[in-house]
């Protein structure tokens, strides 16, 4: 997110993160820019079904990884590489005249250590198409043929969800092709919290047990967007409101937590899970409880 800002911010634009049409409502079907526009996203339990048609289908590479487990078949859907392929061809096109250096000093830096990855200064041609290579290789990784090929040294998101999913870790074979036969990575679905899914606050009126927390972790996520918009638009120094967005997040993973431990209600054994619209609905009087 903060390479992508980066991008806008050089171009003269301004990132919109505090915004209703920005923010998504679950469940929600494709992603902006006509990605997967078939691919639903619901806010759900963890399960292996769930990893991997939500979160791998978010990273799913446009020519899928060949592994020994994998086809390698190409993917028919508009991907998040091929969206990201697109504004490279676009910017690249266009040339360095429509980038301004004088917003170099209003672009994040990234204060962490490069292994989880890097955020470039935006200036140039050269410095944007660095920058979505990067999105990529951390989302779908640089090559579907080698997936440890890339400039960090953490797998991309994509093989480490599919690495949950087959329960094993991905490792090199002794013919020099990839499988997931390492180390096993248990599973253990009595470990999961039954969370309702897709909670949302149309479903929580004010006498539910969910109530109190939720109507917390809502408004600390609300601060979270404030505050990155603020660093994004120039109004909050840029390493300062970064780790002050950190602190907002682990207070909402305090709230959170709370909130799984916390039943709908006594007959049920769903519990309760943080909500994530942009604004808080505060169901009608006598609406049933979730």
């Amino acid at each position: 997110m903060a390479q992508v800002a980066n991008i806008l911010i050089a171009i003269g634009g301004v990132p919109r993160i505090d915004s209703k049409e920005t923010v998504p409502s679950y469940p929600t079907v494709g992603l902006p820019g006509n990605v997967l526009p078939n691919l639903t996203v619901t806010l759900e339990k963890l399960t292996l079904q769930h990893v991997y048609k939500v979160f791998m289908g978010i990273e799913v590479p446009h020519n899928e990884s060949v592994t020994d487990n994998t086809t390698g078949e190409q993917i028919a859907e508009n991907t998040i590489g091929q969206f990201y392929d697109s504004i490279a061809q676009c910017v690249t096109s266009l040339g360095n005249g429509i980038f301004n250096k004088s917003t170099a000093n209003k672009q994040i830096q990234w204060p962490w250590p490069t292994k989880i990855g890097r955020v470039f200064i935006v200036t140039d041609v050269s410095s944007a198409v660095k920058g979505i290579q990067e999105i990529k290789e951390q989302g779908e990784g640089a090559s579907p043929y080698d997936p440890t090929q890339g400039d960090t040294s953490s797998l991309a998101h994509f093989y480490k969800f599919e690495e949950i999913v087959c329960q094993k870790h991905l490792v090199k074979t002794i013919h020099g092709s990839y499988a997931y036969d390492g180390a096993d990575i248990p599973f253990d679905e009595s470990g999961v919290w039954p969370m309702k899914d897709s909670p949302s606050s149309k479903d929580i009126p004010p006498e539910n047990n969910c109530y109190t927390e939720a109507k917390a972790f809502h408004s600390a996520f609300r601060a979270l967007l404030r505050n990155i918009q603020d660093v994004f638009s120039g109004h909050l120094d840029g390493d300062t409101g970064m780790m002050s967005s950190i602190t907002i997040m682990e207070s909402m993973a305090v709230h959170a937590r709370k909130l799984m431990w916390t039943k709908i209600n006594p007959h049920d054994e769903s519990s309760c899970g943080p909500v994530w619209d942009y604004e808080w609905t505060t169901p009608p009087a006598g609406a049933k409880n979730q």
